[in-house]
C-alpha cells in the first residue's frame, strides 16, 4: 500500500473553475502549525516507511512561509518529501509577487525539483474567466520566462474545455514560441457543487476531435485524448454496464493500492483524495501517535471508485442508473464517468 499526506499550507491567487480542490483565497498555515503537524507525522512515517510521501498544497507560494517550511522538511523529513518525480504546479502569481523567489527556486533544487507545470485554459480572455484573476494568462508567461532561466523544465498543462477552441491556434503559437512542452489534460468529476457547474462547459467529443486535430499539428500528442473519447463518457461506459461488459469487482482489483490522506491549516486529519473529504479522523493536536498510526493504518485504498461511493453502490449500479440520460461528454477515466453518472442519479456520496 502506498500513502500520499497531502497538507493543505494555503489557498490560491486563483480560482479556477474546474478546481476539484475547491481552490481560492483561503487563510495560509501558521509556520508553528505546520512544524506541530511534521513531528505529529514523523513517527507514522517512520511505520510507513518508503511508502508514504508528504506533499504541499494548494498554491504553496501564497504561504508567506514557505522558505521556512521548504528548509524544515529538508531537514526532517528526507525522502519522504521530494519534488523529483513530478512537476511543481503553480499559477505563478503568487511566486513572482515574493521578494525571495529565487532563494525559494534554490530550496525546491534541492527537494529535488525539476520542473513547473502551468495549467492553460485558452485565449487570455478565456484563461482569466476561468481562473477568475484577470493578470493570470499574462502571469504564466512571465513565470515561464522567470523559471527557464534558473534552469527548471516548464510544462504547459493545457485544460480540454469547450472554450479551449476559442482562438486555439494563435494560443498554441504562444506555448510553441516558448519552446516548452505542452500535454492536454481532460478534468476529473468530483461531485461537488464546484465541478457540477464546470460540467456545462466539459468537452464532448466533437469538441475533443477539433482539439486534437488542431493541436496535431502542433506537434502535441493526441492519443490519449482520442482514447478519452472512444472509452470515457458516460454514453460508453453505461452502455458497458447495460451490456454485462462492465466487472466492478475486475477494476476495483486492479486499481493502485493508495490511501490518501489531507491536513487542513487548523490540523485536522481527514480521509479523502482529490480533494474531498470522506471521512474525518481527528485533529493532530489531540491524537495520539498511537490513534494516528492506528487510523491511518487501517485505511483501505481510495484512489478510485470508493473515494466517493459506498462500495456496494458500485455492486448493483446498473439498477441506479438505467434511467439516466448519458452524454457524451468527454472524462479521464471510467470512474469519473460512474461518478457523473450516479450524480445524475440522484445517488447520496461519501463527500462530508
Amino acid at each position: 500500500m502506498k500513502y500520499t499526506i497531502e497538507i493543505s499550507i494555503a489557498g490560491c491567487s486563483t480560482n479556477c473553475a474546474h478546481c476539484y480542490v475547491d481552490g481560492g483565497f483561503a487563510p495560509y498555515m501558521s509556520f508553528e502549525n505546520y512544524k506541530i503537524c511534521i513531528e505529529k507525522l514523523k513517527p507514522l512515517l517512520k511505520v510507513l516507511g518508503n511508502s508514504a510521501s508528504v506533499t504541499l498544497g494548494n498554491e504553496l507560494f501564497c504561504n508567506p512561509y514557505i522558505d521556512k517550511i521548504l528548509e524544515y522538511n529538508i531537514t526532517q523529513l528526507g525522502n519522504h518529501f521530494s519534488y523529483s518525480s513530478y512537476y511543481v504546479p503553480t499559477t505563478g502569481i503568487a511566486l513572482l509577487a515574493r521578494k525571495d523567489k529565487e532563494k525559494i527556486l534554490e530550496l525546491l533544487k534541492k527537494c529535488g525539483a525539476k520542473g513547473f507545470m502551468l495549467a492553460l485554459h485558452g485565449d487570455e480572455g478565456v484563461h482569466n474567466s476561468i481562473v477568475n484573476n484577470i493578470i493570470a494568462y499574462k502571469k504564466l508567461f512571465e513565470t515561464e520566462n522567470f523559471v527557464s532561466k534558473y534552469g527548471f523544465d516548464m510544462l504547459f498543462n493545457i485544460i480540454v474545455s469547450k472554450k479551449l477552441l476559442n482562438n486555439f491556434e494563435k494560443n498554441l503559437s504562444c506555448v510553441q514560441e516558448t519552446q516548452k512542452s505542452a500535454r492536454l489534460t481532460v478534468p476529473v468529476f468530483v461531485p461537488t457543487n464546484r465541478m457540477r457547474k464546470y460540467q456545462s462547459i466539459r468537452a464532448d467529443v466533437s469538441d475533443c476531435l477539433k482539439i486534437a486535430k488542431i493541436s496535431d499539428r502542433f506537434g502535441i500528442d493526441t492519443l490519449n485524448l482520442l482514447k478519452h473519447c472512444n472509452e470515457h463518457t458516460e454514453l460508453a461506459v453505461k452502455e458497458l454496464i447495460c451490456n454485462g461488459k462492465y466487472d466492478y469487482l475486475k477494476d476495483k482489483k486492479n486499481s493502485p493500492e493508495w490511501v490518501f490522506v489531507n491536513v487542513t491549516r487548523d490540523l485536522n486529519v481527514y480521509y479523502g483524495n482529490v480533494g474531498a473529504h470522506t471521512e474525518y479522523i481527528g485533529n493532530l493536536k489531540d491524537l495520539s501517535e498511537a490513534q494516528l498510526i492506528d487510523s491511518i493504518c487501517k485505511l483501505s485504498s481510495n484512489y478510485d471508485y470508493t473515494s466517493y461511493f459506498l462500495d456496494e453502490t458500485f455492486l448493483k449500479i446498473d439498477g441506479l442508473i438505467h434511467s439516466v440520460n448519458a452524454d457524451d461528454k468527454v472524462y479521464p477515466s471510467v470512474p469519473d464517468c460512474l461518478y457523473s453518472l450516479l450524480d445524475k442519479a440522484g445517488v447520496k456520496n461519501l463527500i462530508i
